[in-house]
């Protein structure tokens, strides 16, 4: 297995020949390739729900109702203890 920016290619060792691992998704993520039967598992996890794919089919999908539950926006809010003093929560990193 050889991975060349975003694309992934297999290498047949007996011919030397590269051929092109095909993402079933553009958003999909490698999770591993079994070279004996030639198996490329690919996963997707998003708005639209949990994936599984294995050798370019979906076998699996999970939450996908949650596309269709609106997304909440965050907002700043700034507020002041009894002292007056500024109080404020640190972001978490995703969030940022």
């Amino acid at each position: 297995m050889v991975s060349a920016e975003a694309d992934l290619y297999v290498i047949d060792l007996k011919t030397a020949e590269f051929r092109r691992l095909a993402r079933p998704a553009a958003d999909a993520e490698f999770k591993t390739f079994v070279p004996q039967t030639g198996v490329a598992v690919f996963s997707t996890v998003t708005r639209g729900g949990t994936h599984l794919w294995i050798s370019g089919r979906k076998l699996a999908s999970a939450n996908e109702f949650l596309a269709q539950i609106a997304e909440g926006s965050l907002r700043k809010v700034e507020y002041h203890g009894l002292d007056g003093q500024s109080l404020h929560t640190e972001q978490p990193d995703h969030l940022r």
